[in-house]
C-alpha cells in the first residue's frame, strides 16, 4: 500500500512533540516564543533554538542546522523525505484517511516539497534585494546547497534577520 501524506497536516504538529523526545536536557527560555536547548546534532549547550509559534528550530553553533518537524526528523533519524514523513505518520498515528482528496491528486510530494522549497528560497531574495540587506544576500547567495540554504533561511528568520 502507498503512504501519501499531506505535508501540511504533519508540518502542523508541534515540533516540540517531536524533540521532546530527544531529551536534550534543561531548557532555558528567551522570551514568551523561543526556547534554548542543547544541540542534538553537535552536542553545544544553548545554541539549539526553538520557536513553537513558527514550529521551527534552528542550531546556530558549528553545524547551522535548522527547519521544521520534517526537517528535524530526517536529521536526526537519517530519513529521506517520505521517510522522515512516515516515521512522523506512525508515531502520531496519522493514516492515509487524514488527508483530502485534493491532496491526492498531487502528482508526486517530493515536486511539491521542491517548488515550496524555491519558492522560499525566491521570496527570501527578494525580500533581501528590497531592503537592502547586501551582507545577508551574499552570504546566502554563496551557500549553493539548497537544503543549507533553507537552514540559513530559518536561522534568519528565527534571529529577527528576515521577517515573512
Amino acid at each position: 500500500m502507498k503512504n501519501n501524506y499531506n505535508v501540511l497536516t504533519i508540518k502542523k504538529i508541534p515540533i516540540l512533540n517531536i524533540i521532546s523526545d530527544f531529551n536534550l536536557g534543561k531548557t532555558k527560555r528567551l522570551n514568551s516564543d523561543i526556547l534554548f536547548e542543547r544541540c542534538p546534532f553537535c552536542s553545544h549547550h544553548w545554541h539549539f533554538q526553538i520557536n513553537p509559534t513558527k514550529n521551527l528550530f534552528s542550531s546556530f553553533s558549528g553545524c547551522v542546522k535548522g527547519g521544521d518537524i520534517v526537517s528535524f526528523v530526517m536529521l536526526t533519524q537519517n530519513l529521506q523525505f517520505k521517510e522522515a514523513m512516515k516515521y512522523i505518520a506512525d508515531k502520531f498515528n496519522i493514516n492515509d484517511k487524514t488527508y483530502s482528496q485534493h491532496n491526492n491528486r498531487l502528482p508526486n510530494i517530493e515536486i511539491f516539497e521542491e517548488l515550496r522549497i524555491q519558492k522560499e528560497i525566491n521570496e527570501f531574495f527578494d525580500y533581501c534585494k528590497i531592503f537592502e540587506l547586501d551582507e545577508i544576500f551574499d552570504k546566502a547567495y554563496r551557500i549553493t546547497d539548497k537544503i543549507k540554504l533553507l537552514q540559513y533561511i530559518y536561522y534568519c528568520e528565527l534571529t529577527g534577520k528576515y521577517i515573512r
